[in-house]
């Protein structure tokens, strides 16, 4: 019953006048009641004799009383300072110097019919095995002569030369003439011979002078096979200064007594040469042949400024720089012997 009445009702029995379903806090005889209940039938109209229980005496509420607070001592108006503005210290810097623009390598320009062409570095020079193989241009005038009989001496002299001053006509009185200085080798050679003889040689013309004691000198024959010695000779008559120092040839140098063999071309010699403002050409015999290297031919003047020129293909030409040309002679061509021919003092 206590429990029910203490869910079910609200609580147990007052502890100040032992009313059930009800507790102290709403006990009219409660001093310490919040809210004293007065209504009829909720407590006993009588309290307990010795008070409420689990109080020792009545108590009363004691008043809450606050503390004063002392009052505050009048303080002076603060008076604000004025703003104070720390002075600015600037970094020391160094002044900077304006650097000149710099300017970028503008490439030249070439304009033909409106077209702008970019010029590109130069291209290498080709190597001996890609010389340039430029035909004979008739409009630049190079001068060249086709091979006839046996007279290649004559061809290349006259290219080096660049005219056809040379001839081999038998019985020409043309001291530029082979077999004319073939004659006169002959006379030289019988200077010494009887007088009556000498007369007798003379009085031969040229074909017989050469037939009979040509071949036995070596220096020609009635097929127009001229010995060097007779080109060397026609260009000095002609002016023309020539470099024949035995340097330039295979057989320089020989001791037949020692039996010391040919020490061969100096190529360095020849080289100079070649390099040299006057140089105008070079003979070269290779012991059946005669060629020529030849300075200002036109059509090489884009392609090494030197030209290689053979009569059997007279017209075209093979184009090249003095070490290409130094290559290809040397190692191709082959030569016994070498003679350098300059221009006129």
């Amino acid at each position: 019953m206590y429990i029910y009445n203490f869910v079910y009702s609200g609580g147990g029995n007052c502890s100040c006048c032992g009313a059930s379903g009800t507790n102290k806090s709403t006990c009219p005889f409660n001093p310490d009641a919040k809210k004293p209940n007065t209504k009829p039938g909720k407590h006993n109209k009588v309290p307990f004799p010795e008070g409420c229980k689990g109080n020792s005496q009545p108590t009363t509420k004691k008043a809450i009383t606050k503390k004063q607070l002392s009052p505050k001592k009048p303080m002076p108006p603060k008076i604000p300072a004025p703003p104070m503005k720390k002075p600015s210290v600037k970094k020391a810097t160094t002044p900077k110097v304006p650097t000149p623009p710099v300017r970028k390598p503008i490439p030249k320009k070439i304009t033909i019919k409106k077209k702008t062409i970019v010029t590109q570095k130069p291209k290498a020079v080709p190597t001996i095995s890609q010389m340039k193989i430029m035909k004979k241009d008739p409009s630049k005038r190079s001068y060249t002569e086709s091979q006839k009989s046996a007279h290649c001496l004559k061809h290349a002299i006259n290219h080096i030369l660049q005219r056809g001053i040379v001839s081999a006509v038998i019985g020409s009185e043309n001291e530029s003439d082979l077999f004319w200085q073939c004659q006169k080798r002959l006379k030289e050679f019988y200077a010494d011979a009887d007088p009556t003889e000498l007369i007798k040689m003379i009085s031969m013309n040229t074909r017989e002078i050469i037939k009979r004691e040509g071949n036995k000198l070596g220096l020609c024959s009635l097929s127009g096979m001229f010995q060097l010695e007779l080109g060397i000779d026609i260009v000095k008559s002609l002016g023309y200064p020539v470099n024949d120092s035995p340097e330039l040839s295979e057989r320089n140098n020989i001791d037949w007594d020692n039996n010391v063999t040919h020490v061969g071309i100096d190529w360095r010699l020849w080289e100079n040469d070649l390099k040299r403002p006057d140089y105008l050409g070079t003979i070269i015999g290779d012991g059946g042949h005669f060629t020529a290297v030849v300075k200002n031919i036109r059509e090489c003047d884009e392609f090494g400024g030197y030209a290689y020129i053979d009569s059997f293909t007279s017209t075209q030409f093979n184009c090249g720089t003095i070490e290409q040309m130094r290559e290809y002679i040397k190692n191709k061509i082959k030569p016994k012997r070498v003679v350098n021919v300059f221009q006129k003092p």
